[in-house]
C-alpha cells in the first residue's frame, strides 16, 4: 500500500472537500491526515492531505481525482509520500528560525533536501 501526499489549491466554496474525500474513496483511499485553510482575505482554499491507497500508479490516482479538480478548476500536486521535495530556505534576520529548521532536517523530522548554499 502506497501512501501519497495530495495538494490543491482553487477559489474557496463550498463541497472541495467532500468532492475530493469522494474521490480519495473512488481510488480506495484512507485520509491519513487532512489539513485545510480558506483565506477569506484572496477567497482562495489550499488543503493538504495525506492518504494511504492500493493503487500504485499515481496516474491512475490522478485520473480518479481528476472530476473534481475540473470542477473546481484547481491546481492538484500528487506525490508519493517518501519523495522528498527540494526546498530553499531563506532567512532576513534572525537565525533562531533557521537553527530550528536545520536541527529539524538533520534529525530526519522534516523530509526535504536543502542544498546548501552560503551567501553573505
Amino acid at each position: 500500500m502506497g501512501r501519497y501526499v495530495m495538494n490543491v489549491h482553487c477559489a474557496d466554496g463550498p463541497g472541495i472537500v467532500h468532492a475530493f474525500a469522494g474521490a480519495l474513496l473512488q481510488a480506495q483511499g484512507n485520509i491519513v491526515d487532512n489539513i485545510q485553510y480558506g483565506d477569506p482575505v484572496t477567497a482562495q482554499f489550499c488543503m493538504r492531505t495525506v492518504f494511504d491507497s492500493p493503487i500504485d500508479d499515481i496516474g491512475e490516482i490522478r485520473t480518479l481525482l481528476a472530476p473534481a479538480t475540473q470542477r473546481f478548476q484547481a491546481a492538484l500536486g500528487v506525490r508519493a509520500e517518501q519523495d522528498r521535495r527540494r526546498v530553499l530556505v531563506l532567512v532576513s534576520q534572525y537565525d533562531h528560525c533557521l537553527m530550528d529548521l536545520l536541527y529539524r532536517w538533520d534529525a530526519g523530522e522534516l523530509a526535504i533536501d536543502i542544498p546548501l548554499v552560503i551567501s553573505n
